[in-house]
């Protein structure tokens, strides 16, 4: 049985001590729990509750059968659009908000010629604005609402030298990019590195190969730190980062990843992880030290309960669970329960 308990005004845990002995908030034994846990329990993101899905998922776009769709990363607006990073097929393509699971087409794709494998994007839910991570590249551009024609935000650089590998906009609008090779992430305009750039390692301050990156309204940074085979929180203005998920190397096991690359946080604070090459979704509970498979079953398969090399992740403003599921090429919605 599990109980959960919802406070008008939550009670500290030296609340919660006082009280123990007369009307208590909660058991005496779930406080010192509590206590026994705080070391690694990030208050400010701590919430009541438990994100649960559904682990049987709905196709809401692509056919599941060829690449018209190539799935790279997905994005889902307060309006539950759906749009999809096509790195294969060189462009982003938006989907109707899909309910039903009745895979319709798109609605609306970039132009052909405006993008070189973009494996990453952004939408401003309020606009409907496109920002693009426009790999090969190496610019960021953007698609005002509705136009298939983009516009070079970033220029082009002088040299290769800064990579843009994936792309995320704080509650500022200020652009965060992930450049691979240098292992490091970067503000746009100011060049400032805010995450790794201390050469490749598995420092607390470096980074090696970091893929994707969120961005929750405390300014702190998630990057899936891909060959370091975990995820890195690290607070606004932090010289290193702290381990929240994986970081046991290579595997399969519970506390492992095979390749981690989307990546998201839910309202209550916990981390999901597409663990690409364990064709599953990993959910990290705040202080935990293993992960919880809430969707795809480690297995490579096509069947509704399975993914086949997901990429990318994202949640809707109801906690519904959307997979870009690559080689399956289609997007896959697990219900929030």
């Amino acid at each position: 049985m599990q109980v959960q308990f919802c406070f008008t005004n939550q009670p500290s845990v030296q609340n919660l001590l006082t009280t123990a002995g007369s009307t208590s908030y909660m058991p005496t034994t779930l406080i010192t729990s509590i206590i026994t846990s705080t070391k690694s329990v990030d208050i400010t993101t701590t919430k009541v509750g438990e994100s649960v899905w559904n682990m049987t998922a709905l196709t809401v776009a692509g056919n599941g059968i060829n690449a018209t769709l190539n799935p790279y990363s997905v994005f889902v607006d307060d309006q539950y659009y759906i749009y999809i990073a096509e790195k294969g097929n060189n462009r982003i393509s938006k989907w109707p908000p899909n309910p039903n699971g009745l895979a319709s087409a798109s609605i609306f794709h970039t132009a052909s010629g405006q993008l070189n494998a973009p494996p990453s994007l952004y939408v401003n839910s309020k606009t409907g604005d496109i920002y693009v991570a426009d790999e090969s590249n190496y610019r960021v551009m953007f698609f005002a609402n509705g136009s298939t024609t983009g516009v070079n935000i970033t220029g082009v650089p002088s040299s290769v030298s800064k990579n843009v590998n994936a792309i995320y906009l704080d509650p500022n609008g200020t652009i965060y990019i992930t450049d691979s090779n240098n292992n490091r992430i970067y503000k746009w305009l100011t060049n400032e590195t805010v995450a790794g750039g201390q050469g490749a390692g598995s420092s607390a301050n470096q980074l090696h190969a970091p893929k994707r990156v969120f961005i929750d309204s405390n300014y702190a940074l998630y990057i899936t730190d891909s060959t370091n085979y975990r995820v890195q929180k690290w607070r606004q203005g932090a010289t290193s980062g702290v381990t929240i998920a994986g970081g046991y190397g290579m595997g399969s096991n519970s506390s492992q990843f095979n390749l981690p690359l989307g990546v998201a946080v839910d309202s209550q604070g916990n981390v999901l992880v597409c663990d690409t090459n364990n064709h599953r979704v990993q959910k990290w509970n705040i202080g935990a030290s293993t992960g919880q498979t809430v969707a795809g079953n480690g297995t490579a398969g096509s069947a509704a309960n399975q993914l086949n090399t997901p990429r990318g992740i994202a949640l809707d403003k109801d906690g519904n669970l959307y997979v870009a599921d690559a080689n399956n090429y289609r997007i896959q919605k697990f219900n929030a329960l």
